[in-house]
């Protein structure tokens, strides 16, 4: 297919549907308003409206992924709109699928033609498509964040800057957030001016996108970038996509960071007609670049937009619902929706008051096993919801020693593990040898007496003849400081070259390929024999075998029927032939051989997003972060850890704009409980070495009082409960007081005689370290009632705790 633009873009993909065998289902269908029964009239305005931009302004448990597949639908079995103009976007590839298939069960095979993905996923695609236009070959791999920092540190070690002494995360995150906002190295470059940390940052950016380059890779962030200036910088490309996708959907738009905001609006601005979805009541992801303003804005990036508020929540109880609207109305930068409900009343939120840490973690097992032993929930129903990871430890030592089933989620993914790690970088360095990060990897894996020095010596060669590791190694016997281990090295590349002519020979399909790939490496032997030595517990081929499940299944769902495209032309309009690609016109990337379905299956294993792997069949209560819950809900919702400087967290609340996102994680948090909610905090609690007694979270004292049943341990009873009160009131009215307390902070540790405390300490100050000496203090970050600081002692850089370093001032 040729880069030109499509002129009469409707007319081409209805007939490529027809070609397809989709013309016969191209009249309305006279049943499509029977997809409005049982909708609300908001959900209904929503499915209806077809052409001009729109906002839907979802509220939690409002039933927006059924609007959104049903407006789908209606649209093509109503308004005959072409599958394959349509463009659905979402943030996880569990959304994309769901949605996938909720689609191909309102308009069956016809969902095929329609784009849906995540945001990663649609852009990589396009960009193969284009890639040399980048400086990019199309079969560029995709690095996780593992690859990625290991080519940051690969970077700081090649330009001498120890990782002592600048954390390689620290310069990762940086480079992130430089990409999201547009700062090529140039440019970042002169923007870190005399700043030290930014110049090596710089320095470090700089040296990392060339070892990408060299790599033929992307990360993440470069996904989103490239397909920016793909857009912005070639207009016949851009006006391809405008006029292929007459319609665009966009869902979780609260949670889309720049980049992603400039590529919607660049394919938006053609056709007019987008319509995105989102709750800017739910926008948590600061941290990753979302930006809760473009949610905001949007009537005004698309003057006359019709908004759309779906305000009814088919999820919880009026209660929960209550508390939810409570909270996020202290918010102030916010679209105005209040959520509702025809169902139950409910029963009130209680609030626990423990005495400890310990004391959290036993109530909230022992009312789960109540519960559970009762039959009003299983296991599954419940969850424990937190602010930090920290907080998890005693819940599951209290949960194990009761006997209750669990899980913790945003453990370590299937993709992580190391064997899994291992054989996926086999398959990239099958499926393209110039990938260097692949090679590195699994040289030595097995291990074949190849050392660091040796795979140093041939990174330099590659370095220097501007070649691939791979193709240094082949040839190993040129090289005068590679003679020594050439038998070794070339047994490898002999390994990986008969590995790719199987792979081309297509006689296994996906899965036996794999199989193969498994047992030619060594590494099940490997493994096996690791087992027997230390007695692991962990089978780690069994991990392998479910690699191959998954890969009889990929292959399955996309091993395609061969098609002669070369033959197939169509008129553009002015009489000019048209070179078709089958993928251009299908969302559900397909191949008909094995090499085909390992180069589709290496990007979907890439893509792999946090949340994919989560799986709610199995019986046992559910451990995570807030932000994980994000989408899920529950029975029974433990909210723990509600204390200031816990939830809220001390970094939020030295800003107005993170406090209203910590506002809206507690608004996510409260909106995952359909029947029951609990929220607990104690009043001493051990949290990074320290003992601190925080006053209770702002966000318990925001909730109405009568939707709240309070409990846990009494305080002095106030002066002022009237004669009368039964013991019952007055206790609950006592914990009421108690919550409202203040509270003063416990020092675990006494400092030294003069010390600074964390409260004294601010940027630029001089201190004196008893050890160290003078010196500045170059950052300080609240944490846990301490403060984590950097101080610089005449050029030697110190992380430190501020309530244990014990200094003066300078």
């Amino acid at each position: 297919m040729t880069d030109g633009v499509f002129n009469n873009s409707d007319d081409f993909f209805r007939d490529m549907e027809s070609i397809y065998g989709q013309g016969e289902e191209m009249l309305s269908d006279p049943d499509a308003d029977r997809l409005l029964e049982g909708l609300n009239a908001e959900q209904k305005a929503a499915v209806t409206h077809l052409n001009g931009p729109l906002l839907i302004l979802a509220g939690a448990g409002s039933g927006k992924t059924r609007v959104i597949t049903y407006r789908i639908a209606y649209m093509i079995r109503k308004h005959n709109v072409a599958p394959s103009s349509i463009l659905a976007i979402t943030f996880t590839n569990k959304a994309a699928n769901e949605m996938r298939q909720r689609i191909e069960a309102l308009i069956g095979d016809r969902s095929k033609f329609i784009w849906c993905g995540t945001f990663h996923s649609i852009f990589a695609r396009i960009l193969r498509r284009h890639a040399e236009l980048l400086g990019y070959t199309k079969n560029f791999s995709i690095i996780d964040t593992d690859d990625q920092a290991k080519l940051i540190k690969d970077s700081m070690k090649e330009l001498d800057i120890a990782d002592s002494q600048f954390k390689p995360r620290s310069i990762q995150n940086e480079i992130s957030n430089a990409k999201n906002q547009f700062h090529d190295t140039e440019e970042y470059s002169i923007l870190a001016g005399k700043d030290y940390f930014q110049s090596v940052v710089a320095r470090v950016y700089k040296r990392y996108q060339e070892k990408l380059l060299a790599n033929n890779a992307m990360d993440f962030d470069d996904i989103l970038v490239n397909m920016v200036k793909l857009l912005e910088n070639n207009p016949d490309i851009r006006e391809l996509y405008r006029n292929k996708f007459n319609y665009i959907m966009v869902d979780e738009y609260q949670d889309t960071n720049m980049p992603q905001y400039r590529a919607v609006m660049q394919l938006a601005q053609g056709s007019g007609n987008i319509c995105v979805v989102g709750d800017d009541d739910q926008s948590i992801y600061s941290f990753r670049g979302a930006d809760v303003r473009l949610i905001l804005k949007f009537e005004k990036d698309f003057p006359g937009s019709q908004v759309i508020k779906l305000e009814e929540n088919y999820r919880s109880t009026k209660t929960i619902l209550n508390a939810a609207n409570c909270v996020i109305a202290n918010n102030k930068k916010r679209k105005s929706k209040h959520l509702r409900t025809e169902g139950a009343e409910g029963d009130k939120i209680i609030v626990m008051n423990a005495d400890t840490g310990n004391g959290e973690a036993d109530f909230v097992a022992r009312t789960i096993k109540m519960m559970a032993d009762k039959g009003k929930f299983k296991y599954s129903d419940c969850a424990v919801l937190y602010r930090m990871n920290a907080l998890s430890r005693n819940i599951e030592t209290s949960l194990h020693n009761m006997g209750i089933p669990f899980r913790v989620y945003g453990g370590m993914r299937f993709y992580d593990r190391k064997e899994i790690k291992d054989i996926l970088a086999y398959l990239k360095l099958i499926n393209d040898t110039n990938d260097n990060i692949a090679f590195e990897r699994i040289i030595n894996v097995p291990k074949r007496g190849i050392g660091d020095a040796t795979i140093e010596k041939i990174r330099q060669y590659a370095m220097s003849g501007d070649t691939s590791m791979f193709d240094v190694a082949m040839h190993a016997v040129d090289y005068p400081e590679l003679v020594r281990s050439a038998s070794k090295i070339c047994s490898f590349t002999d390994l990986i070259n008969s590995m790719r002519e199987k792979l081309v020979e297509g006689e296994l399909d996906f899965a036996q390929f794999v199989d193969y790939v498994e047992n030619e490496s060594g590494i099940i032997e490997e493994i096996t024999e690791q087992r027997e030595k230390k007695g692991e517990i962990i089978d780690r081929v069994e991990n392998l075998k479910e690699l191959l499940s998954e890969a009889a299944e990929y292959d399955k769902a996309h091993r395609a029927e061969p098609v002669d495209m070369d033959t197939l032309e169509i008129d553009d309009g002015d009489g000019l032939p048209v070179e078709v690609d089958d993928d251009f016109f299908f969302d559900t990337a397909t191949s008909d051989t094995t090499e085909g379905i390992l180069g589709l299956y290496l990007e979907n294993a890439s893509l792999f997003t946090e949340g994919d792997d989560y799986n709610d069949n199995d019986d046992y209560v559910k451990l995570m972060t807030i932000h994980s819950a994000k989408g899920l809900e529950f029975g029974a919702v433990f909210i723990i850890g509600m204390e200031e400087g816990v939830f809220p967290s001390y970094r939020s609340i030295q800003s107005i704009e993170d406090t209203e996102e910590e506002r809206r994680l507690m608004y996510v948090a409260i909106t995952r409980a359909k029947k029951n909610l609990f929220i607990v905090l104690s009043k001493q609690r051990m949290l990074f070495g320290q003992t601190n007694c925080n006053q209770p979270s702002r966000f318990i004292r925001e909730i109405n009082p009568e939707l709240l049943y309070l409990m846990g341990s009494k305080r002095e009873a106030p002066k002022d409960v009237p004669e009368g009160k039964t013991n019952r009131e007055k206790s609950r009215q006592s914990i009421a007081s108690a919550i409202k307390s203040q509270f003063t902070a416990e020092k675990a540790n006494a400092r030294r005689e003069d010390a600074l405390s964390p409260s004294d300490l601010f940027e630029g100050m001089k201190v004196i370290h008893p050890r160290f000496g003078e010196g500045v203090i170059l950052k300080v970050e609240p944490v846990g009632g301490d403060a984590l600081i950097t101080v610089d002692f005449d050029g030697m850089r110190k992380n430190m705790l501020a309530n244990s370093a014990g200094l003066k001032k300078g």
